[in-house]
């Protein structure tokens, strides 16, 4: 809260010349009060600390606050077309301090050891300490995610922690590029060349295409060097790298290396998903580099809250980590989202069989057209029918609730007009219809309350500014609505209507008059017609097609790097940074190690046990690197963090830098090798899942209602199963002559496992 500034300027105010209205003094005097309130928390003492402020104090400025906030928001709807000094003046001193620090003073937690001061200052963040049992509950540390509970709105919820990432496409493309030099030295000159700003900036779409339209020929492209050969080829016509000569030129010289096929595969694997972050972040959504982006979740669930629809979407919190090391990391809390994801069911499941009738539901029908507009005033572009997690009534088999996940693609920097549809964005025209409740709320919020909603999160003033048009433009729709008649039944939906007619006002009590086939007729992006598209998704979804990329990309990937000529350049520097004398015995054995490697047949199974030959040699050279490491730091040139402790120049360096790489490249092997053994078991799981899919589609309806039947009480038998024995567990440690620290570490020990399980099904 800017309390000076915002005291100088009512002073301000209350001193302007001319005549006065009355409501215009009482809003002022009000105003001033709260300022009276407020004074003894804003000065600091003598050893510059705020006080804190207890509960019932608290209590007695918000009455305060709220009666200030409700006199100045009337006069000013009562003046709203007035351009009087006074009414301008006014609107902007709500804008610019009142609204945000009344927004800021809402969110305050009471709390003895924080100052009111700095509670209002860091009201988007929630401080959360980790113990050590955490980070050894979650085996993580401040570059990953880390999973914990956070206090959402009083109420303890289960979610995920990501560090602060910054939108950088350029720094994301040329780590791509780093990782591929790394996993594929001998292509570095065609690398290198990529680093082109008109590639990454435009050309670099065709690849993510070609790859997105051909992948099945890709897939069987590797298999023999003929086929591989034809596809590059194939790749060089359909591309446009033709089109700058300096990558041409080194896209040619490898054209003829049909192991070339695998490493392109595995960049252009990449290059799509590159394509997808940066075009959705910068051109459509305009979001400008260096921003926030993980943090317009918790924008978005801001709003969610000021329109008190905070259950539709998976709800989203700055915080503040401080670790027992007293470091502090900052990011945003994403919490667990609870529901049926559509495109990942199982083979039986209560989702696949829903009945004609499962979306006639009042209480759905309604958070559909909530979630029409949340998403509309918060511009996100990107709701579609996967974009939701269901919850499924076991017993009625009825769609009884909805969640918004993934809600990041947010908060479009431009107003879109009734009839334009931007991304998967539903137009005030396709959403058709809107609940009372909802209309209600619309019409009493202003341009003051949204802006200090959205303050705080990095939102630039035109994002801001476009959030408020929408909701002015929607503002304007429910003022010209009509309300629902039954009798009559729901308007047709037509895109020639006039556009300040397009919204039917629906009461709590005529939901359940309305047929989901009526309110999924407006229009394509229309949220009813969507979610009735995920139950057709449910029904059929099958995520084999998926793996099968996923697998043979790995595989391609691993293959490329196994083979002989990928090691060439590293030999070739490493002893040509030998000394002529004295080489250490160490340093030797890596390079004899990552001979012995380049030296070893690729197995003709890559996905071999691993006793192959070629899986030895790897162990081998990795514990070789590890073994000049040691070295290092035993004679002191290093330290345990592996910096260096003295100041090397010359080919002394070099040999340094040569065995980090070789320990890097073997790194990157071993992952590799991983990520293609774990993709190889999904897809194996996908295929027997997909198998699954197939026999439950061809059973009888009533065979479909057994199998669903025979498993929610196979579930329901587990959780039974599972709250018996803790409770098992609970009566032994109470009777136990155990020390209490042995049960509690034994407990500690199942909440860790537990935990663990849990990331590893997240």
């Amino acid at each position: 809260m800017k309390y000076n500034e915002m005291f100088a300027y009512l002073q301000y105010l209350k001193e302007m010349k001319g005549e006065k209205p009355q409501s215009l003094k009482d809003a002022l005097n009000d105003v001033g009060l709260v300022m009276e309130f407020m004074a003894a928390y804003e000065r600091p003492d003598d050893n510059q600390k705020y006080p804190p402020i207890d509960k019932e104090q608290y209590k007695n400025i918000e009455k305060l606050f709220d009666k200030a906030v409700n006199s100045v928001n009337n006069y000013l709807k009562e003046n709203e077309n007035s351009q009087d000094d006074n009414v301008m003046l006014l609107k902007n001193f709500n804008t610019e301090f009142l609204a945000k620090s009344y927004v800021e003073y809402k969110n305050v937690k009471p709390d003895p050891e924080v100052s009111l001061h700095d509670s209002m200052n860091n009201f988007r963040y929630e401080s959360v300490k980790l113990s050590n049992a955490d980070l050894k509950r979650v085996g993580a540390n401040l570059s990953s995610r880390i999973q914990l509970s956070v206090d959402m709105n009083g109420q303890k919820t289960k979610g995920v922690f990501t560090p602060t990432t910054l939108f950088n496409p350029k720094k994301r493309y040329q780590d791509m590029l780093s990782e591929m030099k790394l996993k594929y030295p001998m292509y570095n000159s065609f690398w290198d060349s990529l680093d082109n700003k008109e590639f990454y900036n435009e050309r670099i779409n065709a690849l993510s295409i070609m790859h997105l339209t051909d992948t099945m020929t890709m897939m069987a492209n590797d298999k023999t060097d003929k086929k591989a050969l034809r596809s590059l080829k194939q790749f060089e016509a359909a591309t446009t790298i033709a089109s700058i000569p300096t990558i041409d030129k080194e896209y040619k010289k490898y054209m003829n290396d049909p192991a070339f096929f695998g490493a392109l595969y595995d960049f252009t694997s990449k290059a799509q998903d590159y394509t997808r972050y940066r075009n959705m972040n910068s051109i459509t959504l305009g979001i400008k580099e260096g921003s926030n982006i993980d943090v317009r979740n918790c924008a978005m669930t801001s709003v969610a809250n000021l329109l008190g629809v905070d259950d539709l979407i998976a709800k989203a919190k700055q915080i503040t980590i401080k670790m027992p090391d007293g470091k502090y990391q900052t990011g945003t809390f994403m919490e667990f989202a609870e529901g049926k994801d559509v495109n990942n069911l199982d083979p039986v499941d209560v989702m696949r069989i829903l009945p004609e009738d499962a979306f006639e539901n009042t209480s759905l029908k309604t958070q559909i057209a909530n979630l029409q507009v949340l998403d509309y005033i918060s511009g996100n572009l990107d709701r579609h029918g996967g974009n939701m997690f269901y919850e499924v009534d076991p017993k009625t088999r009825k769609v009884v609730g909805i969640k918004g996940i993934d809600n990041d693609a947010s908060f479009i920097g431009r107003n879109l007009n009734k009839k334009e549809v931007e991304g998967k964005l539903c137009s005030i025209r396709e959403m058709h219809v809107i609940d009372e409740d909802m209309a209600k709320r619309i019409l009493e919020l202003d341009e003051g309350v949204l802006g200090a909603t959205l303050h705080g999160y990095g939102l630039t003033d035109e994002e801001i500014k476009a959030s408020w048009e929408r909701l002015k433009d929607l503002q304007d729709a429910v003022r010209n609505a009509g309300y629902y008649d039954p009798e009559k039944g729901l308007p047709k939906f037509d895109r020639e209507v006039d556009e300040n007619k397009t919204l039917t006002i629906v009461r709590k009590q005529d939901w359940d008059k309305l047929s989901f086939n009526d309110l999924k007729s407006g229009g394509g992006n229309n949220y009813f017609a969507r979610v009735e598209y995920a139950k057709n998704i449910a029904k059929n979804k099958s995520a084999f097609a998926d793996h099968v990329t996923n697998a043979e990309a790995a595989r391609c990937s691993l293959k490329t790097m196994l083979t002989p000529n990928n090691t060439k350049a590293m030999i070739n520097n490493a002893k040509s940074d030998q000394p002529f004398m004295r080489t250490s015995a160490r340093y030797k054995n890596v390079i004899a190690a990552l001979e012995a490697y380049q030296n070893t047949p690729v197995p003709a199974d890559i996905l071999a046990k691993g006793d192959d030959p070629k899986w030895t040699a790897l162990n081998n050279l990795k514990a070789a690197v590890d073994a000049y490491k040691e070295e290092k730091i035993r004679i002191g040139h290093f330290n345990r963090d592996g910096e260096m402790q003295q100041n090397f120049k010359g080919k002394a360096l070099k040999r340094i830098h040569d065995v980090e790489a070789i320990g890097k490249f073997a790194d990157e092997v071993i992952n590799q090798r991983k990520l293609a053994l774990q993709t190889k078991k999904e897809l194996d799981k996908a295929i027997e899942q997909d198998k699954k899919s197939q026999e439950f589609n061809e059973m009888s309806i009533e065979e479909k209602n057994q199998a669903v039947e025979n498993k929610l009480l196979e579930e329901a038998n587990k959780q039974d199963l599972s709250a018996s024995i803790l409770n098992d567990i609970n009566k032994d440690n109470v009777n136990s002559n155990e020390p209490k620290a042995d049960i509690q570490e034994k407990e500690d020990n199942n909440i860790i496992k537990e935990e663990e399980e849990n990331i590893l099904e997240q």
